[in-house]
């Protein structure tokens, strides 16, 4: 990014600026002390001097206003090839590598294992869960961020005692992306923050029904799509709403149905365009298009 930033000053181009979530209020938290000094020194010159700031939800715009950015900013969801999630693989192959064929609910969590994801939370979730039915697992799919959060991830499966019922895979490929959506009976990420949330859009994609955070950009988008349920973040609230959708097999399959098709008006062909015409924009130095929601802060800077 600061070699980007640097190219573009010294040919005098304009250029864009994706965040990416680092902005939100939750991220803003970590590593106070690294990114002050990184901010000072570069950061906040990278904003300032932006031709466009390409945000990918308006909530996402909203938690940054408090840092006083006037460059111009638009709104572009990050999109995604639903191609790839279209077919899945036969169900169970999951199950018998990583469970033993265990034919019982399968709960899934699939993203980076990091602070804001909520995995504390979720883990305290299951373990209510599990005194209504026993018979479900929790399945841990994607890289400890960082490496060491793995070592704190399993001290609270220990606390909770729901080791035996969980299985943590690590870094998943394409190939294991799928058979984990293809075996999971829920999808389930109460984070704390997420500016666009890829996963939930994959598992919306592969027809499995998500039960995310009201804390999410996209909470409004899920919640009226009828894809799952989007809730307050606490243990009591996640685990009702697993079992209650664990006993509820018509229901889920009516929200995956849902979830096909909400997902399907994200692809990254609309993307692509919408950031094709606000890079056209910028670069012209005209008014972006109205339906990439824009705010003109101070202007095109030089």
């Amino acid at each position: 990014m600061l070699a980007g930033y640097l190219l573009a000053r010294f040919h005098r181009k304009p250029y864009g600026f994706f965040p990416h979530g680092v902005l939100a209020t939750f991220q803003r938290k970590v590593s106070v002390r690294k990114k002050f000094v990184y901010n000072r020194l570069f950061a906040d010159r990278i904003l300032k001097n932006a031709s466009v700031i390409f945000y990918s939800a308006e909530g996402e715009r909203e938690e940054a206003a408090a840092l006083g950015i006037h460059a111009p900013s638009v709104v572009i969801p990050d999109g995604f090839d639903a191609e790839n999630f279209s077919k899945l693989p036969e169900r169970g192959a999951f199950r018998k590598r990583f469970l033993s064929g265990h034919s019982g609910p399968l709960i899934l969590f699939l993203a980076r294992l990091n602070a804001k994801k909520g995995l504390d939370l979720l883990i305290k979730a299951m373990k209510r869960v599990l005194t209504e039915r026993p018979d479900a697992r929790l399945a841990i799919v994607g890289p400890p961020d960082p490496p060491s959060f793995h070592k704190q991830v399993m001290q609270w499966l220990k606390e909770s005692d729901i080791e035996s019922e969980t299985v943590l895979t690590g870094m998943a490929d394409p190939k294991l992306r799928l058979v984990a959506y293809a075996d999971a009976d829920l999808f389930v990420l109460p984070s704390h923050a997420e500016n666009f949330g890829h996963s939930i859009f994959e598992a919306m994609s592969c027809g499995v029904p998500i039960v995310v955070s009201d804390t999410l950009n996209f909470a409004g988008v899920f919640r009226e799509s009828g894809a799952g349920l989007v809730l307050p973040r606490t243990p009591e609230a996640f685990s009702n709403a697993i079992v209650s959708l664990i006993e509820n097999p018509d229901l889920r399959l009516e929200m995956g149905k849902l979830g096909r098709s909400c997902s399907g008006r994200y692809s990254l062909e609309m993307t692509g365009s919408k950031v094709a015409a606000a890079a056209e924009s910028a670069l012209h130095r005209k008014q972006f298009p109205p339906d990439l929601a824009p705010m003109m802060g101070a202007g095109f800077p030089s």
